[in-house]
C-alpha cells in the first residue's frame, strides 16, 4: 500500500492511503477505515463527511459536503461523481438520491463490481462501475456483478431501506467483503454483523460477443470524450439521454429473441426477465403503474447489455431513412404492449430534438389530424363557410403555426388550411377530397397531406387540428379583413 508523503492537515490519522485513479469516495472511506483499524464512522469524521450528529451524510460520495474544509474538498475532488461525468454538474443543487439516478444515469444507491478486479488489487471500487451504461469489465470480458449471492442485496446497498448510508458504521470496513445487512433471521444478523460474503469469489458470465465488447468500448469513449461518433447529436450528453430513453423502451417491450446469439447463460436470464415482466403486469390486473415502468428499478448489467445492443444501431444510423426504419421497428413493439406508451414517448422532454421529431414521424398516423377534425364536429352547428375560411390569413398562420412556417412558406399553408376548415364545417364529408371545389388551387389534396406531414414532423399535429376547429367555430377572431379575403381562394 502506498501512502502520501504529505498528509492533508485535516485527516488526523496515522495512515492515509493514496486515492487510486477512478476511485469512489465510499471505497476510499472503507480503505481508510481498514488501514487504520478504526470504525467507518471514525474515518468519516476525519474526512469531514458527517453531520453534527456524527451520522454520515446521505449524499456523501456524490458531491463535496458543504461543511468540509477546503483542503479536504480539494484532496477528495477526484472521488466525487462530479469528476466522473460533466452531465452530473448540473445536478449539484439536487437534494434527493433519485434525482442523480434518473437524470444523470448514475447508480447512486449501489455499485456494480468486477470480482476479478477486486481480487487482483489494489481492491477498490471504480467510479465507472456506477455509470448506468457500464455492464461489463473490458479487462476481463465479463459481466459486472449486480447482487451479492449470499444476502441477495445490491452491492454496497447500505440499509434495508435502500439508503446509501452504510448499514454497520461502527465496524471496520473492507472493500473485498459484502457489508450489506445479513439475511433476516440468520446467525450473523442476530450477532449484528454484516453479510461478510467474499466478493472476489463471485462468478459472472463471460462475454464472447464481439458486438457487446465493442459497444462497451464505444460508450466508454463517448463518455470520456475520446471519440466523436455522433451522427445526429451535438453533444455526448444528448447522445446518452437518447440512449437512456430508448433503452427504457427496450426494457419495457423487448422480446425474448433479442438475446439470441449472446450465449446460453445470457439468453436464459433475458428470457426470465421477460417472463417476470409479463407476470408483474398480470398481477396488476392489466393496470399499468410505477411497478410496470421500465426504470422503476435500476436494471441489471445483463438487461442493460441487451438494451444497448438494440439501441446503438438506431442512434448510429448513417442516414435519416435508416434511422426512422429502425426506430419504427422498436416503437411498434412498444405500441403492441401498451399503445399509451407511444404518447408517453412523444411527451419526453429530456431527449434530443432529432429523436423527438423521429418519434413523431414514426408514431403519428397520417390521418390523425383528419380523424381529430372529423370527430370534433358538433351536431347542428351552423356557420357561414366563407366567413370561417376568411379568417385564415398569413398573419394568423405566422402567429399560431410558427413551427410549420420554418418548413413551408406561409403562402403555401393558407389554401390547404382553408380547405381543412371547410371540411370541418361540412358534416357529411369523410375525407379531404369530399369538399374540393372548382376554384381551389391545383393538387389541393396533396397540399393538405403535405401540411399534415410537416405538422407531424414539427410535433404540432394536435395543435394544427385544434387550430382548424377554433377557426371554424369562430373562437379566433380576425379584425379588419380586406374585402377580397372574404372569397374562396
Amino acid at each position: 500500500m502506498e501512502f502520501l508523503i504529505r498528509k492533508p492537515p485535516v485527516v488526523k490519522m496515522p495512515i492515509v492511503p493514496r486515492i487510486e485513479p477512478d476511485e469512489t469516495l465510499q471505497s476510499y472511506l472503507y480503505r481508510l477505515s481498514e488501514a487504520n483499524v478504526t470504525s467507518i464512522t471514525d474515518a468519516a469524521i476525519r474526512l469531514g463527511i458527517t453531520y453534527k450528529t456524527k451520522e454520515i451524510a446521505q449524499l456523501y460520495f456524490v458531491r463535496p459536503y458543504k461543511h468540509q474544509p477546503d483542503e479536504l474538498k480539494e484532496f477528495l475532488a477526484p472521488t466525487y461523481f462530479t469528476a466522473l461525468d460533466p452531465s452530473a454538474n448540473r445536478l449539484l443543487a439536487g437534494r434527493q438520491v433519485w434525482e442523480f439516478t434518473f437524470r444523470a444515469q448514475l447508480r447512486v444507491g449501489h455499485s456494480l463490481i468486477c470480482p476479478e478486479c477486486l481480487d487482483e488489487g489494489p481492491a477498490y471500487w471504480r467510479l465507472r462501475w456506477r455509470r448506468f451504461f457500464a455492464f461489463m469489465c473490458l479487462k476481463h470480458n465479463r459481466l459486472l456483478s449486480y447482487r451479492c449471492p449470499s444476502c441477495e442485496l445490491l452491492h454496497c446497498q447500505g440499509r434495508h431501506d435502500g439508503s446509501v448510508v452504510p448499514a454497520h458504521p461502527k465496524l471496520i470496513a473492507t472493500t473485498t467483503r459484502c457489508l450489506n445487512p445479513s439475511p433476516i433471521g440468520s446467525e450473523r444478523a442476530r450477532r449484528k454483523l454484516p453479510c461478510g460474503n467474499d466478493l472476489t469469489k463471485i462468478r459472472t458470465a463471460e462475454i464472447e460477443a464481439a458486438e457487446l465488447i465493442e459497444a462497451q468500448r464505444l460508450l466508454a469513449a463517448v463518455i470520456d470524450g475520446s471519440v466523436n461518433l455522433l451522427p445526429f447529436h451535438s453533444s455526448a450528453r444528448l447522445f446518452l439521454a437518447d440512449l437512456w430513453f430508448l433503452c427504457a423502451q427496450v426494457l419495457f417491450a423487448g422480446t425474448p429473441k433479442m438475446a439470441n446469439g449472446l450465449g446460453t447463460d445470457i439468453r436464459k436470464q433475458w428470457e426470465s426477465f421477460c417472463r417476470n415482466r409479463q407476470r408483474r403486469l398480470q398481477e396488476m390486473g392489466g393496470k399499468r403503474g410505477s411497478a410496470d415502468h421500465p426504470l422503476s428499478q435500476v436494471p441489471s448489467p445483463l438487461t442493460v447489455a441487451i438494451a444497448v445492443r438494440q439501441v446503438l444501431p438506431i442512434l448510429l444510423a448513417q442516414s435519416e431513412v435508416e434511422f426512422l426504419d429502425r426506430l419504427r421497428s422498436l416503437m411498434q413493439l412498444v405500441n403492441r404492449r401498451a399503445p399509451k406508451g407511444l404518447q408517453r414517448a412523444r411527451a419526453n422532454k429530456e431527449i434530443s430534438k432529432h429523436l423527438r421529431w423521429g418519434l413523431v414521424e414514426v408514431t403519428i398516423k397520417d390521418n390523425q389530424v383528419l380523424a381529430y377534425v372529423r370527430n370534433r364536429r358538433v351536431k347542428g352547428f351552423r356557420i357561414d363557410r366563407r366567413e370561417a375560411e376568411a379568417r385564415v390569413t398569413p398573419e394568423l398562420v405566422r402567429e399560431y403555426l410558427p413551427e410549420v412556417c420554418s418548413y413551408v412558406k406561409v403562402e403555401e399553408v393558407v389554401p390547404p388550411l382553408k380547405l381543412m376548415v371547410r371540411f370541418h364545417l361540412i358534416s357529411t364529408a369523410s375525407s379531404w377530397s369530399d369538399v374540393i371545389q372548382k376554384k381551389d388551387p391545383a393538387n389541393i389534396t396533396s397540399k393538405v397531406l403535405r401540411l399534415v406531414n410537416v405538422a407531424g414532423k414539427a410535433g404540432v399535429s394536435r395543435k394544427l387540428a385544434r387550430l382548424v376547429v377554433d377557426i371554424a367555430r369562430g373562437y379566433i377572431e380576425v379584425e379588419d379583413l380586406p374585402p377580397q379575403d372574404t372569397k374562396l381562394a
